[in-house]
């Protein structure tokens, strides 16, 4: 049983077994008698069985509900005596000496807590109903028991409710440096985030009166806000509390609260009680799937769109099961899977063996014994002996990307508005077709550039002591970016300038588009029809609900402009510094860069298919409107791709409400703060050294973008914010926060952009810009390799930077050091002090 100080839960438990004690009017909670809720209460029941199972709890003894009767009956009160009839009595003398002997190994101070047979059960709670006497003198146990039976009888009970036997729990008093109360989801939202409140005294967090601090423990066991070296509650305790929480909850199946004490041995629970979590909460989700599912704002930086979803997350988890079988890589697939609205990845496993995670040198016995493994491992040993990397290049570079590119153009030379619904439906069908066949190679030429700069990224690491940031800035030095939209932009822009009026109608007012500019120039037509063919259909993000270039016609007028004022003269930074190579290091470096902008290419080709589907959405989704069966075109989005399909066949088929109701709920859901991760993460970092050598590569490549694309944002204080070093160099200017791409035409020359994410294709507003930050991404995000090709600073990684930083803010961005200083708040007349 708990001491004075901290309560010993460790005396109280016992070993669980099949044969207990019989149970008596007075049971000592966690030893094997047995304190079932219909007699003791079930408060009573759980903290025994919480000392049962271990669980850091003070520890006591309990006295039967069937005693309250027993002292009414003797007393000659009936059940609806009132609380003063009640409290006038005293305990009858055999029960008071039992009580006494019980108390004896207690010691020092009591707290003494109701335990009725209605209350803390399943369906109800009564908290705060019954009363709970602390700091009671072991002299004045019995008149104490005596009280928190009475308040069975008070009028604070709700109107109507009968008489309820009461069971009562003795605790030694536990003193502790704070006392706090959890709960292992938002009992207001639903949110599945701990909540923490921490008081200075007992009872007066639970009962409302003083809370002096509040935290929320995330699922990764991140807490915000952090506590300081003067908060009340440590960080450990923080993480204690909820992680006991959650225990609870998965053997309960039910949410619980939790009151407890920070003592320097841990934390201690006091008592639990179930509580209830909103009905739209537990109608709209179950509980989270099994496996370790991360949050993926990099690519994600809001719920996805119903119709986006049902086309991508299949082809992520089919297009990544083939070639993680063909190079052998030691998982099943990829998952992407909205959970509470948002999206979340998981990489599912291959067996119930995860030969990396093994210890040691049973990685490489495993792939020689286990069947699945030893069939990877020689999928790999086939890959690269075969030099499938460079035959999928070639094989994306003559076949796929040409023929991804043609359907693009073919489809923007042809006025889609008069295509019939047949023609529609099969455009789209073919567009989804390409859409497989693009992600396939880029899955597959992925590891055409991944395994020989992870290869490149080891040897340096292991030569010179680099990190990985050092030598990925190294191999982007160098790497060939012709085929990228920004040269594409360059091209057109000097072409553009061989003839004055072009230049000179690009510089006007007019609202005409390109096609305007150009005019009746035979070869600045020729470029930017060619142009507009391979970059109109261009998705401005990863979701469908973001435009394409084709429908931003000012954003590439006002980058060309900005390119031909000088901003492509602008020297690229030196990125860095090749001399100090050894040969052999020289020629790994040149292998690294060889195939580095292929993964970018492929994007590049992946966001135009993507794009084409949107606008073919969206037509579908006009002729919708135009039949009065949705409110407006975007409705479209909110439909499944195979709703969509049977809309081309007939309207009807979706008329009613759901596409509606869905977007509400997204809108619902991107108010809301996600869990970063759910499940169990791996404990252990991968040891590749004891696997073959082909493997090994394979593997090397798949855990350097593992490691450098979906990372957790880094916290920082108020004024100076933290995040990964992504492009050198330092820049000052003012904050312009970018929600969707949409805003990127109000970007102005010098301003940083300040985004959740950005995917490659907002280069378009780079050409401006004179900084980027993001809250998500690491060092081989696609906006961490844009940044690089346009030579702007990029700090990536910064936690809330949307949020903490504002429009008009001055800061400055240093790339190399991973922080922003906020210099001058908008709104404001001086500096901020630092």
């Amino acid at each position: 049983m708990a001491g004075s100080k901290s309560g010993n839960a460790e005396s109280g438990a016992g070993h669980v077994v099949e044969r207990r004690k019989p149970m008596g009017k007075i049971v000592v909670l966690g030893q094997l008698t047995a304190c079932p809720a219909e007699v003791f209460g079930p408060k009573a029941s759980r903290l025994h069985d919480l000392l049962l199972r271990g669980s850091p709890t003070v520890g006591g003894f309990a006295l039967a509900a069937e005693e309250h009767v027993r002292h009414l009956k003797r007393n000659n009160l009936s059940p609806e005596a009132t609380c003063d009839e009640v409290e006038q009595t005293s305990l009858e003398m055999h029960l008071a000496r039992e009580l006494g002997y019980a108390a004896v190994g207690l010691g020092g101070r009591l707290a003494v807590r109701s335990s009725a047979l209605n209350e803390d059960g399943p369906s109800q709670s009564q908290a705060g109903k019954y009363l709970t006497l602390l700091n009671v003198e072991p002299n004045g146990l019995m008149e104490a028991i005596v009280k928190v039976w009475a308040s069975a009888h008070s009028p604070r009970l709700p109107a109507g409710q009968k008489f309820v036997p009461m069971g009562i729990i003795v605790q030694p008093m536990l003193v502790a440096d704070a006392y706090g109360v959890v709960a292992g989801a938002n009992p207001l939202t639903g949110g599945t985030s701990a909540v923490i409140e921490i008081g200075a005294m007992p009872m007066t967090v639970t009962s409302g009166q003083a809370v002096d601090e509040r935290y929320e423990v995330r699922h990764d066991l991140t807490v915000d806000p952090e506590p300081t070296a003067d908060s009340l509650a440590s960080l450990k305790a923080l993480r204690s509390a909820a992680t006991i929480a959650w225990k609870m909850r998965d053997d309960e199946h039910q949410e619980f609260e939790l009151e407890f004490g920070c003592t320097d041995e841990g934390i201690m629970i006091l008592q639990a009680r179930p509580i209830g979590i909103p009905e739209t909460k537990a109608t709209l989700d179950p509980p989270p799937p099994p496996g370790n599912w991360i949050l993926d704002p990099v690519h994600y930086p809001r719920p996805l769109t119903p119709l986006f979803e049902s086309i991508f997350a299949p082809l992520v988890s089919k297009v990544s099961g083939e070639v993680f079988a063909e190079y052998g890589v030691f998982a099943r697939s990829i998952e992407l899977k909205s959970i509470y609205g948002w999206p979340y990845v998981r990489v599912v496993p291959l067996s119930d063996i995860a030969a990396p995670s093994l210890p040691g040198a049973l990685i490489g016995l495993a792939t020689r014994v286990h069947p699945q493994l030893r069939d990877r491992t020689s999928a790999s040993e086939f890959a690269l002996t075969r030099n499938l990397p460079a035959k999928h290049v070639a094989d994306w570079q003559q076949t796929v990307a040409p023929t991804a590119l043609a359907f693009l153009s073919n489809l923007s030379d042809q006025r889609i508005q008069s295509f019939s619904n047949d023609k529609l439906r099969g455009s789209l069908t073919v567009a989804l077709e390409q859409l497989e066949l693009v992600m396939v190679s880029n899955y597959q030429t992925d590891f055409a550039h991944l395994i020989p700069l992870a290869r490149f990224v080891n040897m340096m690491r292991h030569h010179h002591g680099w990190d990985d940031a050092t030598s990925l800035v190294l191999v982007h030095s160098g790497a060939d970016s012709r085929a990228l939209y920004p040269a594409a932009m360059e091209n057109l822009a000097s072409e553009f300038a061989q003839n004055d009026s072009v230049e000179e109608r690009l510089r006007s007012v007019g609202s005409g588009g390109l096609d305007w500019v150009a005019g009746s120039d035979e070869n600045a037509r020729r470029v930017w029809e060619d142009h507009r063919k391979r970059w109109s259909f261009t998705l401005l993000g990863y979701d469908l609900d973001e435009p394409t270039l084709g429908e931003l016609p000012a954003l590439e007028r006002r980058t060309l402009i900005a390119i031909l004022d000088g901003a492509r003269e602008r020297p690229r930074k030196a990125l860095g510094d090749s001399t100090a190579l050894s040969n052999s290091e020289r020629a790994q470096l040149i292998d690294a860069q060889k195939w580095f902008h292929i993964r970018e290419q492929g994007e590049s080709v992946k966001a135009g298919v993507l794009g084409a589907i949107r606008v073919l959405a969206l037509e579908i989704g006009r002729r919708l409107e135009v039949a009065s069966v949705v409110p407006h075109a975007q409705t479209a989005l909110y439909f499944t791709i195979d709703e969509l399909r049977s809309a081309c066949l007939d309207a009807t088929a979706v008329a009613g409400s759901i596409p509606s109701d869905r977007e509400n709920e997204r809108k619902r859901r991107s108010a809301e703060t996600p869990e970063r991760e759910f499940g169990r993460p791996t404990k252990r970092d991968p040891d590749l050294r004891w696997l073959p050598k082909a493997s090994r590569d394979v593997h090397s490549a798949v855990m350097l973008l593992g490691q450098n694309e979906i990372l957790p944002s880094i916290i920082g204080a108020v004024d100076t914010l933290l995040g990964r070093a992504a492009s050198p160099g330092t820049h000052t200017g003012k904050v312009r926060i970018i929600r969707d791409a949409s805003q990127l035409s109000g970007v102005e020359d010098g301003d940083v952009i300040v985004a959740a994410s950005a995917s490659s294709t907002w280069s378009s507003g780079f050409w401006v810009a004179g900084a980027l930050v993001t809250e998500a991404g690491g060092l081989l995000s696609h906006s961490a390799i844009v940044a690089r090709e346009m030579g702007i600073p990029a700090v990536i990684g910064v936690e809330a930077a949307t949020t903490k930083l504002h429009d008009g803010d001055l800061i400055t961005v240093d790339g190399a050091a991973g922080r922003i200083i906020r210099r001058l708040s908008a709104g404001t007349d001086g500096p901020i002090e630092e």
